[in-house]
């Protein structure tokens, strides 16, 4: 869940608060305790998930929290013992996840969640073409006025960096090199921004050596 854990959505995420779909109350509050959990203890993501299962139950139909909720699972999975505990808690984080993209398959925050997700998850467990593909559509997303009025420039950026480190994985380096120009184009001095300038100075230094 490394990959995960470095998205920083947790904590500041909208320069405007209210403004994005991360800093909604009680989201940002899952948003929190759910990226302790994935460095935390077992103690921790139960924390979480009965967070989130509670704001739920009070706001039945908010898909970012069905999202959460399925990526806590998840993680539950991945601290369990060996055994149909830990298939189980994985198999209904999945489904969780996709039930949340399903229902709001426009709602870009929610799929960001699934793909970070998905692209977190070992290799075998056969999710990385689902997270390409949500990281593409996301590209897409962003692009549209409605959608990125939810979102602050910071998660625009994370967006943009983490959907080009999923796509040069898959050796589709142009693609990777269009998100990270429009990620920088929302500024170089974030944190997002420096990351996505060393990408690029990396790209810039490779294509001059070859």
């Amino acid at each position: 869940m490394a990959f995960m854990a470095c998205a920083g959505l947790a904590g500041g995420v909208g320069e405007v608060p209210g403004e994005d779909a991360f800093s909604r109350p009680g989201i940002a509050e899952i948003v929190r305790l759910h990226d302790a959990a994935i460095e935390g203890d077992k103690a921790g993501v139960l924390v979480a998930e009965q967070a989130a299962r509670a704001f739920l139950a009070a706001h039945p139909g908010d898909h970012l929290a069905e999202a959460y909720l399925g990526s806590l699972l998840t993680i539950k999975a991945s601290k369990a013992f060996p055994g149909p505990s830990k298939l189980g808690y994985l198999k209904d984080g999945l489904k969780t996840l996709d039930a949340a993209v399903e229902a709001a398959p426009g709602d870009a925050a929610v799929r960001f969640v699934r793909a970070m997700n998905n692209y977190s998850l070992p290799a075998f467990i056969r999710r990385r073409d689902n997270a390409r593909e949500d990281f593409k559509a996301l590209l897409k997303q962003i692009g549209e006025p409605a959608q990125r009025a939810r979102l602050s420039d910071r998660i625009v950026q994370a967006i943009c960096y983490y959907a080009g480190i999923a796509l040069r994985a898959e050796k589709e380096r142009e693609e990777a090199l269009d998100a990270w120009r429009r990620g920088i184009a929302l500024g170089s001095d974030t944190e997002m921004g420096r990351k996505i300038a060393k990408e690029l100075e990396r790209e810039k230094r490779q294509g001059e050596g070859g």
